[in-house]
Parts: structure tokens; sequence; C-alpha cells
């Protein structure tokens, strides 16, 4: 077993606006691999937790300070958890830790060179690894790596390599000691600079930059990408001597679901389909959309319940045939002159048909017994003016030519009403649980997610089904012959 977490005890201080000083003793604890361990906790000498305290706390979530080794350190948090007041008239805080920069964060002493961004995701397997021995504690031993099994690309932010990488420790399994290597997939990049850089402000502007990397990874992992530790390097091109560097960590408290196969092979995405993807996806009139709709589609693989997993993939698909139906002219069953005149009849006609029943039945009766609410009617004819989701879907399939064949037996079941059923249980799930078939929520569950990542992967310009991973067919081979 190898020991992990790193513990510092040192002086700090909260720098309010007015560049008053309260000093603190800050404890200081993270581990080296396991993102969720981050903590932080303040004790004040003397010093009660009055408003002002705790004011200070508030608006200004940052401590700075030195750890024993001479390192700057920067702690950035979300407010705090919990305070105690001892007998001894020491006041402790816990705070709830964001991000920590380890090393200098001010800016760097010359004006020009190249820095190198080592980014550390979390669970977002790059390169086939081959492996010679079974997994250990924190990754395996005798790790052996192919030559050259990174992913590499020019980029308008510089130089992208994307691979598995090692650390090195000293532990121990079982009862012998041994060189245990742990298994990273790292993002690095490298650019060229010419103006001096702050340090915090280059890594919160690398953190956006990396955005869409991380959004196009989860779509192709199939779960939800994020990094949680950014090693930087500024090196002086003038003086080979002068380099700073930091390291920022993030606090991520990670689920760590099933493994599963991911969208596209390691072999595809090193002839450039990755760096495609990429860059059709920066291009994307619909960006925003399918970054909404690519975290709904992760979270229906990671979810641990059936029934959320289901209601999030439905999610996922109606987030991106709304806006490509929209985009496609498709949404809408009339023009809004049309609409306006037919709402304008509609509601002519439910007043009419109101006063009718009126004369007929006492008003009690109409509304009480047969709920009859003219006004909630009127307010629901703007819903008719939305073309019906099945047609929309059988609309984009046909547009973009999506591949359905393994998704439904199209010999024993049409298109339609195949669409229809899920629309019909989808519904059954959110109004009427009780009589939803549960035989059906998970080959439900596969198709939607199917056919969601399919629509996305077309509106990027990607329908070469012979290079995907054929999800749904290996999924559903095995119960499509029960269930239609």
């Amino acid at each position: 077993m190898i020991d992990t977490v790193h513990k510092f005890f040192f002086p700090g201080k909260i720098v309010n606006d007015r560049h008053e000083e309260s000093k603190a003793l800050v404890y200081l604890e993270y581990d080296k691999y396991d993102p969720s361990i981050l903590n932080c906790t303040l004790t004040f000498e003397d010093m009660p937790l009055d408003s002002s305290l705790l004011e200070d706390i508030k608006a200004n979530p940052r401590i700075v300070g030195e750890l024993p080794n001479g390192r700057p350190v920067l702690i950035k948090f979300i407010g705090y958890s919990s305070q105690t007041v001892w007998p001894t008239k020491k006041s402790v805080v816990i705070l709830n830790v964001d991000t920590c920069i380890f090393g200098f964060h001010g800016a760097i002493p010359f004006n020009s060179g190249n820095v190198s961004y080592v980014i550390t995701l979390l669970s977002a397997p790059a390169v086939e690894v081959k492996s010679a021995v079974s997994l250990s504690y924190l990754g395996e031993i005798d790790r052996r790596r192919k030559s050259d099994d990174s992913i590499s690309w020019e980029s308008e932010i510089g130089q992208v390599r994307i691979a598995n990488y090692y650390e090195h420790d000293k532990g121990q399994v079982g009862l012998e000691r041994a060189d245990v290597q742990i298994e990273m997939t790292q993002l690095i990049i490298s650019q060229n600079f010419s103006s001096q850089v702050v340090v915090e402000e280059s890594l919160e502007l690398i953190e956006e930059q990396i955005e869409d990397y991380l959004l196009v990874l989860s779509l192709l992992n199939r779960k939800f990408i994020r990094w949680y530790k950014i090693e930087a390097s500024f090196s002086d091109t003038s003086e080979v001597r002068n380099f700073v560097s930091s390291e920022k960590r993030k606090k991520l408290n990670p689920y760590r679901g099933p493994q599963l196969h991911p969208l596209f092979g390691q072999y595809e995405l090193k002839k450039g389909l990755l760096f495609d993807l990429i860059n059709a996806y920066k291009k994307s009139a619909i960006k925003n959309t399918i970054e909404r709709s690519v975290t709904y589609l992760t979270g229906s693989y990671e979810l641990d319940r059936l029934e959320p997993k289901l209601l999030i993939a439905y999610s996922a698909i109606e987030s991106i045939v709304n806006q490509l139906s929209q985009r496609s002219g498709i949404y809408k069953c009339l023009c809004d002159g049309q609409f306006k005149r037919l709402k304008e009849n509609l509601s002519n006609e439910v007043e009419a048909f109101f006063e009718k029943e009126m004369h007929v039945k006492r008003k009690e009766h109409v509304v009480e017994k047969e709920g009859f609410y003219p006004e909630d009617i009127k307010k629901k004819l703007a819903e008719i003016r939305t073309r019906p989701l099945k047609d929309r879907m059988l609309n984009l399939i046909s547009k973009y030519n999506i591949d359905c064949s393994d998704i439904w037996d199209l010999a024993k079941i049409g298109l339609e009403p195949a669409i229809q059923e899920i629309i019909t249980r989808r519904n059954k799930l959110i109004h009427n649980p009780e009589n939803i078939d549960a035989n059906y929520l998970y080959i439900d569950l596969v198709r939607l997610q199917t056919l969601c990542e399919r629509l996305i992967l077309a509106e990027l310009g990607f329908n070469d089904y012979e290079r995907f991973y054929p999800l749904a067919y290996n999924l559903l081979h095995s119960i499509r012959e029960s269930l239609l």
C-alpha cells in the first residue's frame, strides 16, 4: 500500500478588499491521486468568530500562505461548512475547498518564453496500454507500453497531446515492497508567450480553453470527463535557468461507474478522427445544445438506477432533437400569423362550447364534476403549435441518414410505431408510473442512448458506422427477439 496523503500545518492569512489581514493557522491535506480529498481547516487563536470575521471569510474566499517547505500556496474555497469555538478561545472553521495552487501564482519575472500545461484527467482512457501483470493498488506493476501511443495535433492554443502516462511510487503490494506505476490520462498543451504572464490567470484561461476537448472526450468515452490537476511550467527562452512551475488542484467527488467501451477505437482516433471531431464541435452552430445533450447523455450512463438513467436519456435526445428541428424549420406546425388566427378562432370556440354546456348543466357540475376549465384550455392551445416529437425524430433520422437497423428489428416493426412506443412509455413513466411495463426500461434506455449519439455525430458530420463501436447491436442482440 502507498501513503499518498499529504498534510501540512502553516500560518496563513485572509486579506479583504480593504487590505486588512486575518491571520490563522491553516491545516491542509490532499491525496496525490484521489481528487475527492482536498480539505482545509482554519484555527484562529484568541479570536472569537464574530460577524465581521465570518463576513471576511464569505466575501474573500482566498487563503494565502507558505508551506513548511517554502512553497507558496493559494487556497480558493466556496464558503465554510461549520465553525466551532473552544473554551480555550480558539475558533475553528472548516472550509469547502474548491481549488489550490501550489507554487508561484503571481506575475512571472520574464516577458517571453514557452509554457507547458500537463492536465490530468479523471476517467478518460486515451490509448491502449499493454499490461504484463494484473492490477494492483492504484495501478499495475511492471507496466509495458507501446511506443508512440499518444494522439497529437496542432491547434489554435498550441501543440496538444493526449495519452496515458505514469508516475512511480514506492509502496507495498501484499507483504512485498514494490515499485508501483500509476497510470493517468493526461492532456499536454505547449504554448509560446511574448508578454508577461500571471500564473493564476493563465491557469484559469487554460481551464476555459480545454472545455471543448473535455466535452468531445466525454462523448467518446460515454462518461463525463473532468480535470483535477494542472501542472504548469514556464520557461524563459533567453535564459534557460529562469523558470517558474506551479500546480493547480481541483476538488472532485468522482463517481466511478462501470467501464464502458468507448465510442471509437484508439486506431481511428489516432488517424485524425479526434482532431476532426473537436474541430467540428468547436465550429458547430448548436455547440451549446450539443454540450447540454452530451452532459445528459453521459449522466444516463453514469447514474446507478435505471429509472433516472432513462429519464435523463429522454432529456438528452429531446434537447438535440428540439434544436435540430428548429434549425431545420420542422419544429412548428404553423407560421406565426396562421397560428395567431387559429388560436383566436379556437379560443372563441372554447368559450362558446363552455357557454352552451352552462345552459344545459349547472356551473358547479360542469367545472367540478367534469373538469371543464376554459382558461386552462386556452393556455394549452400554444402546445399545438409544436409538431409531435415522433414526427420530428422521423424527419431528422431521414435527413441525417441515421441507421436504425440495429436499434430496432425493422423487419418486425416499422420505425414510426417503434418511436411512438418509446414516447408513449416515456409519458407513462412520468405521469402514470404504476402502469409502466418494466421489461422495456433497459431496452428503451439503450435505444435512446444510441440514437442520441448518432444524431450528435451526424450533426458533426460523422455517420460512418463501420468506425463506431456497435453499442446497440451488442447490448440488444440477446433480447431483441423477445422484445420489439
